[in-house]
């Protein structure tokens, strides 16, 4: 069985991280979503989701305890996606799943 449990979603471009979450609850894995603070995506009741600032001092503390990490960012400068790896990294996350190729 797979240690992975905690999962957490980044971005909410579209319906992409919302079917992304909903598929990952029906699978078994504690979703939560974090978005940006301008955000104006509606997530699907039931699944837990953040608006913050996209840094290093705002995400690693809410990593903490997630096993692994997928992003939804789209179009983002590539040093957001590193931040958040960085991030990731030390809050102890076992995976990171890029949902892109930006």
């Amino acid at each position: 069985m797979s240690n992975i449990r905690n999962v957490v979603v980044f971005g909410a471009i579209g319906s992409f991280s919302t079917s992304i979450a909903t598929a990952l609850v029906q699978a078994g894995f504690h979703v939560l979503i974090h978005a940006r603070l301008d955000s104006t995506t509606t997530f699907p009741s039931g699944i837990p989701h953040i608006r913050t600032q996209y840094t290093f001092d705002r995400l690693m503390p809410l990593l903490r305890g997630a096993d692994a990490v997928v992003t939804i960012l789209g179009l983002v400068d590539v040093s957001t996606h590193n931040m958040i790896i960085d991030a990731a990294v030390v809050a102890g996350a076992k995976r990171f799943i890029l949902g892109d190729f930006s």
